[in-house]
């Protein structure tokens, strides 16, 4: 690992990673700003920060300099934002010997790189377009759907381009190498993503639940709440925010036994998950999913759903249990009755050895390998 730099000597980069923008705390951030400080003469370029959250103005490339993004700006702002930033204003990027793409925009830049030596790290293809598509158009007003699918088209196609000028394309997990080579036709390596195990572990056994998923309309955070509504007797706190959260908040007037607390700073982040009976993450067809790994850390068990990434990281009966895809309250309670403390403190030392498979070195060694492997492998043909 590199060590800390200081930030206001000016620095040579030979490597960089673009991704979106720096916007909320998400796997996908966390991954990107990991790269960042682990990755020797590597730059990390967004498009916008939100200085108020990332602390990060002179370790990070802004495109757009300082219009920074609050968490809460319009959606459309930022992407639209995000597609001039690399679409119009990343010709700089051609300056390097290498760049790692990722994000739903960053990729737009390769067509500035064509015939260099470009990796893209593929969290998903972006669901908006692909596989969340039809969900995404459900909730557009009628009458401009038609403008959706000829959006939806034309990104599409742009995006289609800039995956062809990619070398390699590295999936989080086998659930998105699928989506890869169903979307794009596409080869692909995985790499899981690096989860800091060494900062979360088992602290005391408190008496709550545990959600941490940002509070989306896909991450199931209301089933979570609206199961508990119906379990008084059991206690949940919901440590995350997120556009649903006033929803959530009022659906749950009124039932004392649900907490709230919102963002938090990562420390009372890391002393929750470790005093909780066990976390509960129920997203639609995840990707991977950085919090069941973080929970198996600290030695606490997961209720999670069968779907997506988390059957690639919870061992049902092990280290936590996996209710039916597409779940409902029922399925929730019945997870919750079964999942009892007594039980979870059974599944502490699997839960801590499950995650030790996804730990940040395991990651960093093989993307160091892959990058040097493409470099030297660039290399033999230029100077051939």
């Amino acid at each position: 690992m590199k060590e800390e730099v200081d930030n206001t000597a000016k620095q040579s980069y030979r490597l960089a990673l673009l991704y979106d923008f720096l916007v909320v705390k998400g796997g996908a951030e966390a991954v990107s700003l990991f790269i960042q400080n682990n990755v020797d003469s590597l730059e990390l370029c967004v498009a916008s920060v939100n200085g108020a959250i990332f602390d990060c103005k002179y370790k990070v490339r802004s495109i757009l300099g300082g219009r920074w993004l609050e968490s809460n700006s319009f959606v459309a702002k930022r992407s639209l934002l995000a597609l001039y930033a690399f679409y119009l204003k990343a010709r700089f990027v051609k300056s390097y010997e290498l760049v790692i793409f990722s994000g739903s925009y960053a990729p737009f830049a390769a067509r500035f790189r064509k015939g260099r030596c470009n990796i893209m790290y593929c969290h998903t293809p972006p669901r908006m377009f692909y596989d969340l598509a039809e969900r995404y158009r459900a909730s557009v007003p009628r009458l401009l759907r038609p403008l959706f699918d000829f959006i939806a088209q034309c990104y599409r196609k742009a995006f289609l381009r800039a995956v062809n000028q990619m070398d390699l394309i590295i999936a989080n997990s086998r659930n998105v190498q699928l989506r890869i080579d169903k979307y794009w036709g596409r080869d692909s390596v995985v790499i899981y993503p690096p989860v800091n195990t060494s900062a979360f572990s088992w602290k005391k056994q408190g008496d709550y639940y545990l959600s941490t998923a940002r509070v989306e309309d896909y991450k199931r955070v209301e089933l979570i709440v609206s199961s508990f509504i119906v379990m008084p007797e059991k206690k949940l706190v919901v440590a995350s925010g997120g556009t649903a959260l006033n929803r959530c908040r009022e659906l749950a007037k009124g039932a004392d036994n649900i907490i709230f607390t919102d963002w938090l700073a990562p420390d009372q982040l890391v002393d929750l998950v470790g005093e909780c009976i066990a976390s509960i993450y129920l997203p639609q067809d995840e990707d991977f999913g950085m919090s069941p790994v973080e929970s198996m850390a600290a030695g606490k068990p997961v209720i999670g759903v069968a779907e997506g990434g988390l059957m690639e990281t919870i061992v049902d009966g092990e280290t936590g249990l996996l209710i039916r895809a597409n779940p409902d309250v029922n399925d929730v309670c019945e997870a919750v009755s079964q999942l009892t403390a007594e039980r979870a403190l059974t599944m502490r030392q699997a839960c801590e050895k499950r995650a030790m498979l996804f730990d940040e070195r395991n990651f960093l060694n093989s993307l160091t390998d892959i990058v040097e492997s493409q470099l030297s492998t660039k290399r033999e043909y230029e100077a051939a």
